[in-house]
């Protein structure tokens, strides 16, 4: 189940296809926020 949550992943940050990557981390990171990714991000 994890490995195909990683092969799904893998492929989906190969498409940029980050509405599915973000449901698929989800899954496995239960509190994933991606707001607050970006933001850390943003903020450097």
């Amino acid at each position: 189940e994890i490995q195909n949550l990683l092969f799904n992943i893998e492929k989906e940050i190969q498409l940029y296809d980050y509405k599915n990557l973000f449901k698929d981390l989800k899954k496995i990171v239960p509190n994933f926020n991606e707001k607050k990714m970006w933001s850390s991000k943003l903020q450097g």
